[in-house]
């Protein structure tokens, strides 16, 4: 073989060895939280969960993770993204203006 067959098939073995523990890592993270659900479930405890979350106000979310109290705030997020989505507005009404008026020609 050749050194770039041999180059595309490591890295189709890498991709593939990569894709392999992804998977089993998150089959290792929904089995975890089904045993706490069922053990949760079957003992009756009324505690917060492994993971869990609660929303406290606009933009705001409470997350629970493994005994941790964490606050998320999107607020700048969001304002980020509604930016964003301005801008990409105004420039797709550029094109499409500058689009009219060249076939109006």
């Amino acid at each position: 073989m050749s050194r770039i067959e041999n180059k595309k098939r490591e890295k189709k073995i890498k991709r593939y060895m990569r894709m392999g523990v992804t998977m089993t890592v998150i089959l290792l993270i929904f089995g975890v939280l089904a045993v706490d659900f069922r053990i949760r479930k079957s003992l009756a405890i009324e505690e917060v969960s492994l993971i869990d979350y609660k929303h406290l106000k606009e933009y705001q979310y409470l997350v629970h993770i493994m005994g941790k109290n964490y606050v998320l705030d999107f607020s700048e997020l969001s304002g980020a993204l509604n930016n964003k989505f301005a801008e990409f507005r105004e420039i797709a009404y550029n094109i499409k203006r500058y689009a009219t008026d060249f076939l109006k020609r």
